[in-house]
């Protein structure tokens, strides 16, 4: 997984190719919104923009895909 904070940090990993099968995880529907603008794939946005809600967000994606 690839974790973006920020849209700038969307708009930096595009500008380096991108995540390639990675899954792309946003903090937030702004930053989702940037992501998906430079052309990344979002996989996942956090419900809460914190580190946390990015850590809920990721184990649920996993435990529901094991």
């Amino acid at each position: 997984a690839v974790v973006l904070a920020s849209g700038s940090a969307a708009r930096s990993l595009a500008a380096q190719g991108g995540a390639g099968d990675a899954l792309v995880v946003c903090i937030g529907p702004r930053t989702a919104e940037a992501a998906a603008e430079v052309g990344l794939r979002v996989g996942l946005v956090a419900d809460e923009a914190t580190a946390e809600g990015i850590i809920r967000a990721l184990v649920s994606h996993f435990a529901e895909h094991a």
